[in-house]
């Protein structure tokens, strides 16, 4: 009886050592390392990071077939106490006649309560802006509530913990740079990505962006995770979207006429830094110069939304 007393008061001073000193004495998994992520989350007031996307296929226009390519490379920052993003980078595309075409990008979005501004140039010089609000219409009423858009994330993470979603932890960690992150490997299919898309964007309950008829059967997307061991926080992301892109971006161009196939639509952000901006504001020749967008779609195009 004293021997296995012995036992428990030992047992009890390594479990509390362990706890002291950051350890685990259990094994983490793909659903505790993804809690803690979600929970720090929460308290996180900047991030950074870079963005890239890479799209190609073939495409054509009132029978002209040709392949289409496109690259963005962009930088990103948010600060969520001031409701400020800036994105500055360049967008590339590939087209027959012009070749390689890549043109600088940059952004500002500043969300309120009830509003979004959206700031844009192609230059750096010449710039745009959008407002976005209730009175400009019910069609852009809830935009909002979606800047920045970190419900998609936030609903396939839910879904990892809730079992809904399988989330594959690698056996070891590697390193990024100098940094030790877990890697996680995620297979989402189409009917939950379907699911977590319109609960993002269904603010109003009308379902203004997807066509509630569009069938998501077959749109799978794989994601790699990692996350760095010792924040956290998600250290990069990439989502191979190939099978989701062709849906959306199929539905969106064929209403322009244009017909699109994709063979490679891939995101990834990476290089993710947090609560390292202390303060992120518009500069005032970008709001003093900037004249009111037409029209067209703009803020769409700049969010992404």
């Amino acid at each position: 009886m004293k021997r296995l007393r012995m036992i428990a008061i030992i047992l009890a001073a390594v479990m509390a050592l362990s706890f002291l000193t950051g350890c685990s004495l259990f094994k983490p998994t793909a659903v505790s390392i993804t809690k803690k992520v979600m929970k720090n989350l929460e308290t996180v007031k900047s991030v950074k990071g870079n963005i890239r996307a890479d799209y190609e296929g073939p495409a054509s226009v009132e029978g002209i077939e040709f392949n289409l390519a496109l690259k963005a490379d962009l930088k990103t920052e948010t600060v969520r106490d001031s409701g400020v993003s800036h994105v500055e980078g360049s967008v590339g595309t590939e087209l027959p006649i012009f070749g390689e075409i890549s043109l600088p990008v940059e952004s500002y979005i500043e969300t309120r309560d009830d509003e979004a501004v959206v700031y844009a140039s192609m230059d750096g010089e010449n710039w745009m802006k959008l407002e976005n609000n209730e009175e400009n219409g019910q069609e852009n009423a809830q935009e909002t509530e979606k800047l920045p858009n970190y419900k998609v994330m936030l609903g396939i993470l839910q879904k990892i913990v809730s079992g809904d979603i399988k989330a594959v932890l690698a056996e070891e960690t590697e390193m990024k740079g100098e940094r030790e992150v877990y890697r996680m490997d995620i297979n989402v299919s189409g009917e939950l990505i379907g699911e977590i898309l319109r609960a993002a964007d269904d603010m109003s309950g009308e379902g203004a962006s997807i066509p509630e008829d569009l069938d998501f059967t077959g749109a799978d997307a794989d994601i790699v995770l990692y996350v760095y061991k010792d924040e956290m926080l998600p250290a990069s992301v990439t989502v191979d979207c190939t099978a989701l892109g062709n849906l959306l971006i199929k539905e969106k161009l064929s209403e322009n006429g244009v017909s699109v196939s994709a063979n490679k639509f891939v995101i990834t952000l990476d290089d993710l830094e947090y609560n390292t901006i202390d303060e992120l504001k518009i500069p005032e020749k970008v709001i003093s110069s900037a004249s009111d967008a037409p029209d067209s779609g703009l803020f769409e195009d700049v969010t992404g939304l």
